[in-house]
């Protein structure tokens, strides 16, 4: 996709961190499938009751979200 930079984002609230990885290039020119790492990422992420989103509006955009604390931490 031509990617010169990526932006990494890493924040909490109270009960979540976020982290969020984006990059400069293209969009991809078809729906993204999600296997293999993505794939294994969500399903990672739903065991501690978090989210992942994918956007390609623009570009390459992944949203992840979890619960904090012990019992959550991946």
């Amino acid at each position: 996709a031509e990617a010169k930079n990526v932006w990494i984002d890493i924040s909490e609230d109270d009960a979540r961190i976020n982290l969020s990885i984006k990059n400069d290039g293209h969009a991809p020119s078809s729906e993204i499938k999600e296997k293999g790492g993505l794939k294994n990422i969500r399903a990672r992420l739903e065991i501690y009751g978090g989210t992942m989103d994918i956007d390609t509006s623009e570009c390459f955009a992944l949203r992840t979200s979890w619960l904090k604390g012990e019992n959550y931490d991946l």
